[in-house]
């Protein structure tokens, strides 16, 4: 993989935010259900040209209906943090007290100016604590932990996110893009490419295969409720929160467009984008090996991805293929589940007086080194072809990432 910064300085950079918690989503909600959504489909026939359309649609009721701000940047290394608008009478008494003081400097000897200067003075200090005040318990009444985290990391003295970082030449890297590109090449480093030799898979012997998959609105449906609220958003800037508020409205074109979108194997390109936020895990905070790779995909592909993975789970569990003895990734089932029935197993051997040896196995970065061309036949032994294997190839294959370094980003390909 090769890295190629995004990152130019002295070069403004302006990224734009949302304040999805106060926006108005029974407006929008109401805009969407006025949308002739066979009129927008039959216009655009093709699989991609209807979620470009579906697409259009959702950004213009976000443009509409929720209110943004933007976080700008002068230079490539820093980033301007946006901060939140004080209340009317908050900036009235700013205002009014800076009048006082320029009135002070002029005649700096005027007491009953700087008597009125010091009340403004104490006004605006009282009025800002009872903001700030307000403000944490709307955290707290939120019960959302990231905006806790957030805010407690605005108040801590070290808001660099990541800092020096030690490249493998021994380098100390204090730029955003010299970072980024050392990520980079680091979680590049990670994968293993593949020998190109095919396993030989005997097929199971089902009597049935999935070729096909159809998606209906109660599946939209489920899936956008077992989102996650507090999930971040992906390339496209659209949280979870959103769609949770437009559910009901957006089930039936979102099931049309997946099912085009199935029938043809066309992956969307913004799916095939994901954004890098390196998590610190372990060690010292200067040394790459130390973090954790966290991708940050659309939620939308998060959505059809959950809706093909419950119907090749069900197709699994129907025709037995799952061993019984796999407890991760089946429900019902966990590490704890494991953790019990390899107790017990280890109980009656002990018990009967048996000689028993215990192996754990620990493959480091299991998921990053799996190969796609190898899964792929996998899941063909397992009779799963058509235009759902097709959807799948196309999804692994073509895949980019970005690192994000606070607003700016470094573009992977």
């Amino acid at each position: 993989m090769v890295g190629k910064s995004a990152v130019q300085s002295g070069i403004p950079h302006v990224c734009t935010r949302y304040k999805w918690q106060h926006g108005d989503y029974a407006s929008m909600n109401n805009y969407l259900e006025n949308v002739d959504w066979n009129s927008l489909i039959c216009f655009n026939p093709y699989a991609q040209s209807s979620w470009s359309a579906l697409m259009r649609e959702i950004q213009f009721a976000v443009e509409m209906f929720v209110l943004s701000y933007s976080i700008s940047s002068q230079d490539g290394n820093h980033i301007a943090h946006s901060k939140r608008q004080r209340p009317l009478v908050v900036r009235k008494c700013a205002s009014r007290k800076r009048m006082l003081w320029q009135k002070l400097q002029v005649n700096p000897h005027d007491s009953l100016s700087r008597s009125k200067y010091r009340e403004c003075i104490f006004e605006w200090r009282k009025l800002i604590r009872q903001d700030e005040m307000r403000a944490e318990q709307q955290i707290v009444d939120s019960c959302d932990l990231g905006a806790f985290y957030r805010h407690v990391n605005k108040r801590i003295a070290n808001r660099s996110g990541i800092g020096a970082i030690v490249a493998d030449d021994g380098k100390l890297l204090l730029d955003d893009a010299d970072k980024a590109n050392a990520f980079n090449h680091y979680f590049s480093s990670i994968g293993v490419v593949d020998n190109n030799v095919a396993p030989h898979c005997e097929s199971l012997s089902i009597p049935e295969c999935l070729d096909n998959i159809e998606i209906s609105d109660d599946d939209v449906m489920s899936a956008i409720d077992k989102l996650n609220n507090k999930l971040s958003s992906g390339p496209d800037g659209l949280l979870p929160f959103l769609f949770k508020q437009l559910k009901f409205t957006l089930s039936k074109p979102l099931a049309f467009v997946f099912n085009q979108l199935l029938a043809v194997g066309v992956v969307p390109d913004d799916w095939k984008k994901a954004t890098i936020i390196p998590v610190h895990k372990k060690g010292a905070t200067g040394i790459m090996s130390n973090y954790r790779p966290i991708s940050l995909t659309s939620v939308l592909s998060k959505i059809m991805e959950r809706i093909i993975v419950n119907k090749i789970y069900k197709f699994l569990t129907a025709h037995s293929v799952l061993h019984r003895a796999q407890h991760g990734f089946v429900r019902g089932h966990s590490a704890c589940s494991n953790l019990l029935e390899s107790l017990n197993d280890w109980t009656v051997y002990v018990q009967s007086r048996n000689q028993t040896t215990i192996i754990y196995v620990d493959f480091s970065k299991a998921f990053d080194v799996v190969s796609h061309e190898k899964l792929i036949i996998r899941l063909q032994s397992y009779k799963i072809g058509g235009t759902v294997l097709l959807w799948l190839q196309h999804f692994f294959c073509g895949r980019t990432h970005q690192l994000a370094t606070r607003c700016q980003t470094c573009c992977f390909y």
